[in-house]
């Protein structure tokens, strides 16, 4: 009974702050996946030059399904910036078609995940 009193008394005075930046190796895991990443775009730029073609629904082990649902998403993203502004009523702005700066810019101020915000 002793032991657990003075552990509940040790236990009062500690606090919490969880960080997840504040792991130990987490600069080193980030830097570790982003250069991943980076060889895996410049792989499939390389097979995109050379002309290879995509990988399947069974080279991902996919369903026919899935794999054309994502092809649809992916097609259709660029169009969220135009959703948006049909949704607050400023369809008569978002029929041209915006590109560079000025797409993140906007993208960023409606919260946008493509803006970077």
């Amino acid at each position: 009974m002793l032991d657990r009193m003075s552990a509940l008394a040790a236990v009062k005075d500690v606090k919490l702050d969880p960080k997840p930046g504040g792991l130990p190796g987490s600069e080193v895991l980030e830097g570790l996946v982003n250069g991943l990443a980076f060889w895996g775009l410049l792989a499939a730029l390389a097979a995109l030059v050379a002309g290879e073609p995509g990988p399947g629904p069974p080279g991902l082990h996919l369903s026919a399904t899935a794999w054309m649902r994502g092809v649809a998403e992916a097609a259709s993203e660029p169009r969220r910036p135009l959703l948006h502004r049909l949704r607050e009523g400023r369809a008569d702005r978002g029929g041209r078609s915006r590109g560079g700066e000025q797409r993140r810019d906007e993208e960023r101020r409606l919260g946008h995940p493509g803006g970077g915000a």
